[in-house]
């Protein structure tokens, strides 16, 4: 785009439309570049060429996000924001499956399950 990059463009759609998915197309893919629209609020990012089926799909999934609650999609920005703050941390990459598997085993004996229902059978009295 002549002017403007990208990213830019991003920025500047956000600014004006907070909400608005943005689904970037590009022929000029790097993995910063991929990884900046990401974290600057990019919902996906497809490298040219790719197939109109994978195109179609990709938007049937990003307005069916769209209609997700508001509180699902703040966590979900929340989990995001804590990965790139661990990633910043730790000073590599992290994924959300590699930042989990940081996370000690719990012992599976401290939990009562029924069907859907989970009781925890560890409690600590609260201080009055």
């Amino acid at each position: 785009m002549p002017g403007m990059s990208g990213t830019d463009l991003l920025v500047e759609i956000h600014k004006q439309y907070p909400r608005l998915p943005v689904l970037i197309l590009t022929a000029h893919a790097t993995l910063d570049s991929a990884i900046q629209a990401v974290r600057l609020g990019a919902r996906d990012y497809l490298l040219k060429p790719f197939e109109p089926s994978l195109l179609l799909v990709r938007v049937a999934e990003i307005l069916a996000e769209a209609d997700q609650p508001d509180r699902k999609r703040e966590i979900v920005g929340q989990v995001q924001n804590l990965l790139a703050e661990l990633q910043r941390i730790e000073g590599g990459e992290v994924t959300p499956t590699s930042a989990l598997a940081a996370v000690p085993p719990t012992d599976a004996a401290r939990f009562l399950q029924k069907g859907p229902v989970c009781f925890g059978t560890c409690t600590r009295a609260m201080p009055r």
